[in-house]
């Protein structure tokens, strides 16, 4: 895992969400003041189903996944978010309910987290935070609705827009992550990488 001082880890956050709307420098001092750093080693769950998410995670570094268990207790991906991106529970932060989802890293991985009665608090206090929260939530609602643009295409062409869209995926995620997330085998998914002459990166470790 890379090691960051505490002041590289909020100039990280401060940079990502002023490129959502610049904040005062007042709101990003009370976020950090309010949130905690917290780190997770491959494969460690940080949030499970049943319970209520309490947090959402900036990723200063690192990749994770949510996911939910089917009947058989297979795990289906919902989705993975990178370096920069934000990562929660999204209905149950919100709605203060328990989850039916998990939380992963699927690498080391530091976050920041920041407590949902925090978040209320400081758009209490700062009402430019509500925009903020306004703007982070238009731009992951646009790609969850672009994923469902592709709903009706076949497993070959979801992968081809997953390439194109979100090559970091295809590069970071297991090959089971990505099958599981297009609904098809690891079987099919090499059979579609082949197909696009991709060859097949190696297995990775279970």
């Amino acid at each position: 895992m890379k090691k960051f001082t505490d002041d590289q880890i909020y100039a990280a956050v401060s940079g990502r969400l002023n490129a959502f709307t610049m904040l005062p420098p007042q709101v990003h001092e009370r976020i950090r003041e309010k949130t905690q750093i917290v780190s997770f080693k491959k494969r460690e769950i940080f949030h499970r189903a049943d319970e209520t998410c309490r947090y959402c995670y900036f990723i200063v570094d690192g990749f994770t996944m949510a996911y939910t268990l089917d009947k058989d207790m297979e795990e289906i991906t919902s989705w993975c978010m990178d370096t920069g991106d934000i990562i929660t529970s999204v209905i149950s932060y919100y709605t203060q309910t328990p989850s039916n989802e998990y939380l992963v890293a699927l690498q080391d991985s530091i976050c920041v987290r920041f407590h949902y009665e925090d978040m209320i608090a400081i758009a209490e206090e700062f009402p430019i935070f509500y925009k903020l929260m306004w703007l982070v939530d238009v731009h992951y609602h646009m790609q969850l609705y672009l994923r469902d643009s592709w709903k009706g295409l076949d497993a070959k062409d979801r992968y081809i827009k997953l390439q194109e869209h979100f090559p970091n995926i295809i590069l970071k995620a297991p090959q089971s992550v990505i099958a599981s997330y297009l609904g098809i085998s690891k079987f099919h998914l090499s059979d579609i990488r082949r197909e696009l002459k991709l060859g097949n990166p190696p297995e990775e470790e279970e």
